[in-house]
């Protein structure tokens, strides 16, 4: 039987039907042996559900496999059932905010999901972008398989493509680009361009990233005169991202060059600083280098453009282009005048090329700052946004958790969400969590959660059992820190 005969049945009408034929999936019988008969129309949907989640997970009856084709055999093995049963709790919204780590630490282990798990996964895979690479490490064949049959699941072949520059997925087309670099650059410069022309802006977007991970002296031509032209705006802006990592490029040029005739160390000794001289004009040479000349509400025009200027060379570059060393950079008094435009054109700069942006420096710089810039965005957030890029984020944030002022620490640890250890960072999750009107709310609980180190989630517990009254966060704070020690506690098998 095929949901095509349940479908007749139930458009025929079911009104006088006694018992369903069989199932077409045998391990489907002993379910489709429990649906009640009391009413069969509800009987016959019921099945309809239940062959419709097993099609969906690609366990195709026999009497169709010979039209649609079989699923290969699993070689991995499949994740245990704790494993899968917290899998599935994440999926349902329960204790979601822990997934990311969940798959951090398993889709790497070689093991799969089951199938009756493939079509939530996949389904989450559709909503959230930013899972789609560790979930394409738990599919397995028959994942594979089953995203190979619906448009909408194609990203699990986007994430593990095979090489073929012709075929019709996206990850085929670019493990191919990626591969082909290392051995023959000349032959996949020519491919992209040959082709640029008719590929759609999304992947237009995914080969000027690829390439701006690690951009060759033979990619500078095309970068300008395709994905610097491009009409989306990230395109363009990993356009610059790849062009201002060739430092010898004509744009890393020109780039430096407006710069330079900008600022300038004037000034001995103890009175020296940096001065700044914003544009009297914009020069219409600017737009093929991706400077826009209207400003956007809110901005003056000499503003805008300094802000573009300054953002289009990486903060590394400027200690050489100003003659100074890299700690008088963040030392030395700037232009009170222009000193935001300067501080946001860092930021712009630093979340462009993040590599030669000295992290740390100006991450230290940026928590330091006695005022923030009006334009510059939310401090907590983009101290977050650049921790990534630091080589030790974790005495980073210790030494912001002792001066920044509490609401903004709390509001950074909740937005970076990831294991720091440190004295001052857990005084200030402490000092949250014991006050029974705090700044936080139980979602908020839930990310701070996360970062507690796993080590560190029985000692918490621990404090948290001596308090005299929980709040309704530090509550949340708990049960999410109990649900992470369950989940990689080493005595756990499914881990």
């Amino acid at each position: 039987m095929n949901d095509n005969a349940l479908v007749a049945t139930a458009l025929l009408g079911a009104g006088r039907l006694k018992h369903l034929p069989p199932a077409g999936d045998a391990d489907l019988q002993n379910l489709w042996d429990g649906i009640p008969m009391n009413d069969p129309a509800a009987a016959v949907l019921e099945a309809l559900v239940m062959d419709r989640a097993l099609r969906l997970a690609g366990r195709i009856p026999e009497n169709a496999a010979a039209e649609t084709g079989v699923c290969p055999p699993e070689s991995a093995p499949e994740l245990g059932e704790q494993a899968v049963a917290a899998l599935l709790r994440m999926l349902g919204g329960e204790y979601r905010e822990v997934l990311p780590e969940w798959l951090e630490s398993t889709s790497g282990s070689g093991s799969i999901v089951p199938p009756r798990v493939l079509p939530e996964l996949l389904e989450a895979g559709r909503r959230d972008r930013t899972l789609r690479a560790p979930l394409a490490l738990l599919m397995g064949e028959r994942g594979r398989w089953m995203a190979g049959r619906h448009a909408a699941f194609s990203w699990v072949l986007d994430e593990r493509g095979e090489a073929d520059w012709d075929a019709d997925q996206t990850a085929d087309r670019l493990a191919w680009l990626k591969k082909i670099r290392r051995t023959d650059a000349g032959q996949a410069v020519t491919a992209l361009t040959e082709s640029w022309a008719g590929e759609s802006p999304d992947f237009r977007q995914a080969l000027v990233q690829l390439v701006a991970e690690d951009p060759q002296p033979g990619d500078e031509s095309w970068l300008e005169e395709l994905a610097l032209k491009d009409r989306r705006q990230e395109t363009r802006r990993l356009a610059v991202a790849a062009l201002l990592q060739l430092s010898g490029s004509a744009f890393a040029g020109r780039a430096r060059e407006r710069l330079r005739s900008r600022v300038r160390v004037v000034g001995k000794w103890l009175k020296r600083k940096i001065e700044v001289e914003p544009p009297a004009a914009f020069e219409k040479s600017w737009e093929a280098d991706g400077l826009r000349e209207k400003p956007p509400a809110g901005t003056g025009e000499k503003a805008w453009w300094l802000q573009q200027i300054v953002s289009m060379v990486p903060v590394a570059e400027w200690p050489a282009l100003l003659g100074i060393e890299e700690k008088e950079l963040f030392s030395l008094p700037i232009d009170s005048d222009w000193k935001d435009t300067v501080i946001i054109g860092w930021i712009e700069s630093a979340r462009t090329v993040p590599s030669l942006s000295l992290p740390d420096s100006l991450l230290k710089y940026l928590s330091e700052l006695d005022k923030w810039p009006n334009n510059a965005g939310v401090r907590p957030h983009v101290l977050a946004s650049l921790l990534d890029a630091s080589s030790s984020p974790g005495s980073l944030l210790e030494m912001m958790a002792k001066h920044l002022p509490e609401d903004e620490m709390t509001r950074l640890l909740i937005s970076y969400r990831r294991p720091c250890a440190g004295s001052a960072v857990k005084a200030v999750i402490r000092k949250q969590l014991s006050q029974k009107s705090g700044l936080i709310t139980r979602p908020d609980a839930r990310l701070l959660a996360l970062c507690v180190p796993v080590d560190s989630i029985q000692s918490e517990l621990e404090w948290l059992s001596r308090l005299k009254e929980l709040s309704a966060p530090a509550e949340e704070f708990a049960t999410t820190l109990e649900f992470r020690r369950h989940l990689f506690s080493p005595k756990n098998p499914e881990s």
